[in-house]
């Protein structure tokens, strides 16, 4: 008689209950860390890094910094609305400095920007002014303050008052200016403006995707070569893609066609030599393999499961976090998938995450991760 022991079968793996558990884990720590950062991320475009904030576009001796003296916001609407090229860009000017820097006059940034969205004709004629003005210097420099003004309200107000900026205009306007212009900081501005409203909901992000400024933005991303001098640029199309993908509901049935661009440009975006603009395309292609659908595309790539195998095996969070989640949702395909994965080395660079050692170098998050992608992959 045979001494063998009998041998228990493999229990089979349930990859959906799997993926649904360590989503429910990583959802309770990731969500709050991103969404602060993103609050933080959404007004720190708009916050002065001087006493004396100027318009790139603007030349030395220009009316267009924060040096005012408080002015009656009646007095500024009032210049808003006058036919007078001058009068207008400074009511603009005065405007957006009271916006970014409303502290000074002891008040509340929501509260008046509110008041700004409610004025009557206000934000009509701050969207017009965006779409009929002419390709002049000073017609760019009143775009580019009209623009700062409405990234800077979208950014400090949330549902209906951000409704009535996208009811009235808002997106087809920067897309329509978007489309026309070529001047980089009028560009980084209206990608600041567009990035604001969609990380207000869901819906909000909808709309964008229906327009035709994501394939403009992808055009614009697509023709950026040099970090050095358009940093700018690299950041907020990384931070844009950031925010179209926090939320991958319902993903699979936008454009196809921009959404497999807009992986490519991610991918692409992982080997810019930019911290800040390789984490953000790191995470939105978290994000994006959250949503099994999408798998398929992202193993395309091969840059992708080079990098992630690479920034999982680091040292800094903001590179292991994101980098273990791609990899456990990869896991978490089916048996190909899970192969090509493990083939790509991810379980070695786990196994050294897992030891006593070396399991604190990039906090205990990335344990739970690692553990994760193991149970994935069993």
């Amino acid at each position: 008689m045979s001494s063998r022991l009998p041998v228990k079968p493999k229990t089979l793996l349930d990859a959906s209950a799997l993926r649904r558990k360590r989503q429910v884990e990583q959802s309770a720590r990731a969500a709050s860390k991103r969404s602060k950062a993103l609050a933080a991320k959404r007004r720190n475009d708009e916050a002065p890094s001087t006493q004396e904030v100027m318009s790139p576009l603007s030349s030395p001796g220009s009316t267009t910094s924060n040096d005012f003296a408080p002015v009656a916001i009646e007095t500024i609407f009032q210049k808003i609305m006058s036919n007078d090229h001058m009068q207008v860009l400074d009511g603009v000017t005065q405007l957006r400095a009271m916006l970014i820097d409303f502290d000074r006059y002891d008040g509340d940034h929501a509260t008046f920007a509110a008041d700004v969205v409610n004025a009557p004709g206000i934000i009509e004629r701050l969207i017009h002014l965006l779409v009929a003005t002419t390709n002049t210097n000073a017609s760019i420099v009143l775009q580019f303050e009209t623009t700062w003004v409405l990234s800077s309200i979208s950014s400090r107000t949330t549902g209906a008052d951000v409704q009535r900026l996208v009811t009235l205009g808002a997106i087809d306007a920067a897309a329509h200016l978007l489309s026309r212009t070529q001047n980089q900081d009028l560009r980084v501005k209206l990608i600041c403006l567009v990035c604001n409203i969609v990380a207000e909901s869901v819906m909000f992000r909808d709309m964008v995707f229906a327009s035709s400024i994501v394939q403009q933005i992808l055009t614009i991303a697509a023709g950026l070569t040099n970090i050095d001098t358009e940093r700018d640029l690299f950041r907020h199309v990384a931070w844009f893609l950031t925010n179209m993908f926090r939320n991958t509901r319902h993903l699979e049935k936008m454009n196809g066609t921009h959404i497999e661009t807009s992986i490519a440009m991610l991918v692409r975006l992982l080997d810019v030599d930019d911290t800040e603009t390789r984490r953000d395309a790191c995470w939105a292609l978290a994000n994006l393999s959250d949503n099994v659908a999408l798998l398929p595309q992202l193993f395309k790539h091969e840059l992708l499961l080079t990098r992630i195998v690479q920034w999982a095996g680091g040292v800094e969070e903001e590179d292991v976090l994101p980098a273990l989640q791609i990899a456990g949702n990869m896991a978490c395909g089916d048996d190909t998938q899970c192969q090509t994965i493990i083939n790509a080395g991810i379980l070695p660079v786990i196994a050294t995450i897992l030891t006593p050692v070396s399991s604190t170098k990039a906090g205990g998050t990335s344990v739970v991760d690692a553990e994760a992608t193991i149970n994935a992959s069993s």
